[in-house]
């Protein structure tokens, strides 16, 4: 049974670079659907989102932000969709994402922006909470 809806933000260096994940619903089985709406210079878009590789991700994000090493990557298995966070220099995060729609004209939005480590915790510390909400 899908839970209440979500909202999170994860945010750039400025008001021109940002994702935001809303009407996040929990669909069971560690699948999640929302909307996700993209700013990344003049370059923007919104669409559904779906990632099902939850824990995966959580994991991942905690070493990145620890380490500053590394990259954390929110996917569904079954879709080319992607948005990844990389460690990028020792106080700067890039985060990366295609976002595909194949119907009924194939279109892509392929993105990149920097952000800040505080920027990453904050996003990661209400990813956990919408994720430990939902088990």
């Amino acid at each position: 049974m899908p839970t209440k809806p979500e909202t999170l933000n994860l945010l750039g260096e400025d008001e021109q670079h940002h994702i935001i994940f809303t009407e996040i619903s929990y669909l069971g089985h560690g699948t999640y659907d929302c909307d996700i709406s993209i700013r990344s210079n003049g370059f923007a878009c919104e669409k559904d989102f779906a990632f099902d590789n939850d824990e995966y991700f959580l994991a991942k994000l905690k070493e990145v932000c620890t380490n500053q090493t590394g990259e954390a990557e929110l996917t569904d298995l079954q879709s080319d969709n992607y948005l990844k966070i990389q460690a990028f220099g020792a106080d700067t995060l890039l985060v990366t994402g295609l976002i595909l729609e194949e119907q009924p004209y194939t279109q892509a939005l392929e993105f990149a922006f920097t952000t800040q480590y505080p920027m990453i915790e904050r996003f990661l510390s209400e990813f956990t909470r919408v994720i430990r909400a939902t088990h």
